[in-house]
């Protein structure tokens, strides 16, 4: 994770606190702005970057859309997401 840009690296932690605690919005929202936001921000390539991450949480997310915990599925603990952070700044220090 060191070699990944700081901005980068909130942006992730930031779309990852949304999946997690905006469970009403469509997974595919949260992805899309999220990646469009690394664009605004001239992050050049890093947008297929959070694309592929977010997707990974993403699809955790819709595997166990019931469970509380979906953040403890195999796809997501590859991504550093696992304990959930009670608050969304925890997101940011999980990075």
């Amino acid at each position: 994770l060191k070699s990944i840009d700081l901005a980068v690296q909130k942006l992730m932690a930031l779309g990852l606190a949304q999946l997690h605690e905006l469970t009403r919005i469509n997974s595919a929202i949260v992805v899309n702005e999220t990646v469009e936001q690394a664009k605004r921000l001239g992050l050049g390539r890093a947008g297929g970057f959070v694309n592929a991450v977010l997707r990974k949480a993403a699809a955790a997310r819709q595997a166990s859309p019931e469970d509380p915990h979906w953040h403890r599925h195999p796809a997501a603990t590859s991504l550093g997401a696992s304990p959930a952070p009670e608050r969304v700044l925890d997101y940011a220090e999980l990075i």
